[in-house]
This record gives C-alpha cells, structure tokens and sequence, in this order.
C-alpha cells in the first residue's frame, strides 16, 4: 500500500527517533513534512488529534499534493462538507432558493405548520427535531436564519462565505456569514455545536460578541458566495 493513515498517537510515535528529519509545510493544508525511518515520510497536520499519513515516497506524496486529495478517514462532518458538490458545482443563489423551498415545503407538509409559523424560528427548530428531520434540512435551516441576519444587519454588509481552516489532511470548510474583512460568524456551531441550539434571539444578539477573527494563512476566506 502506498500510504496508510495514522492516528495522533502513531504519528507521535513515530516523531520521537532521533532520525526523524523535518522537510517541509505543504500550503495547501499547512502539515508538515517528516522524513522517518526507510524514506518513508510523515504528513503530520496541525491539529494535535488530527489522523497523519504515512507516506510510501515522495512521489506519492506528490500526486495527492497535484489533486489536493489527501486520505484522512473520513475526518470532515461539517454541513458543507456533507453537500461539498452541489456548492461547487451550482449557482450559490439557485442552491440556497432550493434548499430553503424545500424546507418550507417540508414543513407545509406537516400538520403542526401554518404558513406565517415561517418567521418563528425556534418553532421551525423545534419541529424539525421533533420529526428527526435536523439531519435532512439542517443546511436549509442555517440559511433561513443567516438570511434574516443580513436583513437585520444591512448595515454591516455582511456577506455568505466558505471560511477555510488548515489544521487537518484536507481543509476543512465551513459555511459563514463573514462579518467584516478580518472577521466572520460561525453559525452552523451557533445552531449545531456542543452546546446546541440557545434559540434564535441568543444568535441574533450574539452575531457582533461571537465573530471570529481570521487567522491566514491558518483560517482564511475561502471564498465569498454572494
């Protein structure tokens, strides 16, 4: 085999010989580049729990290095992760007009909907995890209150974008509601993080305490979707 991944306490394994011989920081996920025992190299990214890749050669090294595909397990799970494709291959707009019909659709189809329960947010939270339904339109869910964060906002000019984070094999991106030049919201962590959904007036008063600064070339905009 021509790699095979590592878990963070094989890799640290690995580091300590005295053999080991730094080489490089790939760009593209900021990992470094170890030298270990018969050629074989080590890509070990920052994140200190992050799965590495043990490497055959440098070729192989290479060719994931040309396609920006680096194996890693399955490590991502964000939203954009889980629906990468029709993000990059479609008009932002078209998918977000899409995915936000859907939901109302979804939710029109239920008996507990009326229609002007659209703009009760927390009642929309709360159905959709009722009907185990979070899963399916979690992504429409998250637009819907981004989307009335920039109504609220337009002051601000706040904007959507992908906020890319090197700190694993393969970047992970997240889609944001990026706040100023230097700065940007995470709302998927507001509504689907550890401590889960406080409702949507919490979000909403805590958009200008919880923007996060960008960090290049570690956390970076990625790019600006409307």
């Amino acid at each position: 085999m021509k790699y095979k991944i590592l878990t963070f306490e094989q890799a640290n394994n690995l580091l300590k010989d005295d053999a080991v011989e730094e080489v490089r920081i790939i760009d593209y996920n900021q990992c470094t580049v170890y030298k270990v025992f018969k050629e074989k190299l080590l890509v070990r990214p920052l994140h200190p729990y992050a799965n590495s890749l043990l490497v055959q050669d440098e070729r192989t090294l290479l060719g994931m290095e040309e396609s920006n595909i680096f194996p890693d397990g399955g490590e991502l799970k964000t939203i954009y992760s889980q629906s990468r494709n029709s993000f990059e291959k479609r008009d932002f707009k078209e998918i977000k007009d899409s995915l936000i019909s859907n939901l109302i659709n979804y939710l029109n189809d239920t008996n507990s909907f009326r229609e002007d329960d659209i703009n009760n947010l927390d009642f929309v939270y709360t159905l959709l995890k009722k009907n185990k339904a979070l899963v399916s339109h979690g992504l429409a869910f998250v637009l819907l209150i981004g989307e009335d964060l920039i109504k609220l906002n337009t002051e601000r000019k706040i904007r959507w974008g992908l906020v890319q984070t090197k700190t694993r094999l393969n970047p992970e991106r997240r889609l944001v509601l990026v706040t100023s030049e230097s700065e940007y919201f995470d709302l998927e962590s507001r509504v689907f993080g550890k401590h889960g959904y406080a409702g949507y007036n919490y979000i909403k008063f805590s958009l200008p305490q919880f923007s996060v600064n960008l960090q290049p070339p570690i956390i970076t905009i990625y790019k600006i979707l409307d």
